[in-house]
């Protein structure tokens, strides 16, 4: 599979992140920095707009991070796009309505560009988790017609626990979280799904050796800033919420 993931325009807006709402980016000097590479990948479950205000403050008037999709910044650790310096990606997981009620309207005001890793297609449309919490399949497929301000990324078919289908050696049903996942949401929205979101973090060594064969880059739920050296399958974010 080749390494890149396609191109991604980053917004060329003055750029600048961190600090506050739990962050603690502001002020970093970090090795990171130094060799090159500063990415701070941000994890949004439930928000406010206030918070997604904050949080835009923080990054782009403060500390001078360009905002970019998370596509954009895998190929820059992976040296297949220039690095335009400090970078940070919003990633909204599992497709919340709040998500969408409360953030959109701010990020299209600021037009920064934003992730949003979606849960299978047949699981939304058969209710999800009963809830009424998640966007529509709708919803999501007409946020996508925007590649370059909206990327979706794959949060598996039915956000199980990866880890645990591994052992007990449910390698059919492993495969079908990360493959099944991937191809629905290409045809429901037309887009290449290049990212894995693991649900809750959760993977390990092989289950990432099978991500890899289907998507060219994950997320994880370790905490901390993108490192040069980084296990493109594996790349940390920071939580916001």
């Amino acid at each position: 599979m080749s390494e890149r993931i396609g191109r991604r325009q980053a917004i060329k807006t003055a750029a600048a992140v961190a600090g506050g709402l739990g962050l603690t980016l502001l002020k970093l000097e970090t090795a990171y920095a130094e060799q090159g590479v500063n990415y701070a990948a941000l994890m949004v479950h439930f928000t406010s707009s206030a918070q997604i205000r904050e949080v835009l403050r923080q990054n782009i008037t403060l500390a001078r991070r360009t905002p970019v999709l998370p596509s954009f910044a895998a190929n820059v650790v992976l040296g297949n796009e220039d690095n335009p310096g400090p970078m940070f990606s919003i990633i909204f997981d599992d497709c919340y309505k709040n998500q969408d009620e409360q953030a959109i309207p701010v990020l299209r005001e600021w037009e920064v560009p934003s992730a949003w890793a979606a849960i299978g297609v047949d699981w939304l449309k058969n209710g999800a988790d009963g809830t009424n919490r998640h966007m529509s399949v709708e919803r999501i497929a007409e946020l996508s017609e925007d590649p370059e301000k909206i990327e979706i990324i794959s949060h598996t078919t039915t956000h199980r626990d990866l880890v645990a289908l591994w052992g007990k050696e449910k390698l059919e049903e492993l495969n079908s979280e990360l493959e099944y996942s991937q191809r629905d949401l290409q045809n429901l929205t037309g887009q290449p799904i290049t990212g894995i979101c693991y649900p809750n973090g959760s993977s390990n060594p092989q289950i990432r050796q099978l991500a890899a064969s289907r998507y060219a880059y994950g997320l994880s739920t370790i905490p901390g800033l993108v490192s040069p050296t980084e296990d493109i399958m594996n790349m940390r974010r920071i939580r916001v919420s």
